[in-house]
């Protein structure tokens, strides 16, 4: 049986950083808020990956150990 996958932008944010971009509590919480929101008014039982795309990547905390994915812009070109 083929899996279905489904790309959206849960909360397109772009943000400036002139170094590695830290996940803060907050931001944290938002996302977690937006994709609870998500599973809801779209019913999927399916596991949601964010994926981050920063130019160098994500500061190494508490909150960001718990993303799966993250792409820097160097495996972009």
């Amino acid at each position: 049986m083929a899996q279905s996958r489904i790309f959206c932008k849960i909360a397109p944010k772009f943000i400036y950083a002139q170094g590695e971009y830290e996940i803060t509590k907050d931001y944290d919480a938002y996302m977690q808020q937006r994709m609870n929101v998500f599973r809801k008014v779209t019913g999927t039982r399916k596991t949601l990956v964010p994926i981050y795309i920063t130019p160098f990547g994500l500061k190494n905390n508490m909150y960001s150990r718990r993303l799966p994915r993250q792409v820097t812009v160097n495996a972009l070109f």
